[in-house]
């Protein structure tokens, strides 16, 4: 489940999320597909922006990075993807 509690990067997830939502609403396939192609995107702008998080705060985003596990799109494997 998707909650912002235990998620990083809530703005990307929100975009995902109203880009599905829109698709869905106009039922359109095209914007379904664009959809899709986002997650790899964000996915790979997350991980830039873990690293560059990671060299500013060091030992302490670590530790936020262990109570707070989830990513935006922790619900699909995207290693597949990659």
């Amino acid at each position: 489940m998707i909650c912002p509690a235990n998620m990083r990067h809530h703005s990307d997830g929100g975009l995902l999320l109203s880009s599905i939502g829109v698709a869905a609403l106009i039922d359109s396939a095209f914007r379904a597909a664009l959809a899709v192609l986002l997650i790899p995107l964000l996915h790979q702008e997350a991980r830039n922006e873990e690293r560059r998080l990671l060299e500013v705060y060091g030992s302490l985003y670590e530790e936020y990075s262990r109570e707070v596990p989830s990513t935006i799109v922790s619900f699909i494997d995207v290693e597949i993807i990659w």
